[in-house]
């Protein structure tokens, strides 16, 4: 963007950060870094993924859709685990049969492209 709006873009994302602390199920995601570069104290913009200096272009739009991808990525991953984690909890904390509980994870969690049933 024209840098003149830097530090409103800088403000902007300040609130938007704060906004998201203040709810749980809502994740900033700052893409500064992906459009632009720093210099020293200086801060260039990454033509190449913009049409215009504002709007990205497409291979812009591709950089900022590959790291959205990378972040929900993670952001499933965690929750994920946290329920693997819960589930094996009940092993120890019910009356459930253990291999009745362990098929029921693996049959959530196991996917295509695991190293196999018995890596759980």
């Amino acid at each position: 963007p024209p840098f003149n709006l830097w530090p409103s873009i800088q403000l902007l994302n300040e609130q938007l950060k704060k906004f998201a602390a203040g709810h749980k199920r809502v994740k900033f995601f700052d893409a500064t870094d992906i459009f632009i570069s720093r210099e020293g104290s200086d801060v260039v913009l990454d033509q190449t993924l913009y049409l215009d200096g504002i709007n990205p272009n497409a291979a812009g739009y591709k950089a900022w859709d590959e790291h959205i991808v990378k972040r929900l990525d993670a952001i499933v991953q965690k929750k994920e685990q946290k329920e693997y984690e819960e589930k094996q909890k009940e092993v120890h904390d019910t009356s459930k049969d253990e291999d009745e509980i362990e098929k029921e994870v693996k049959d959530k969690y196991w996917y295509e492209g695991s190293e196999g049933e018995d890596d759980m």
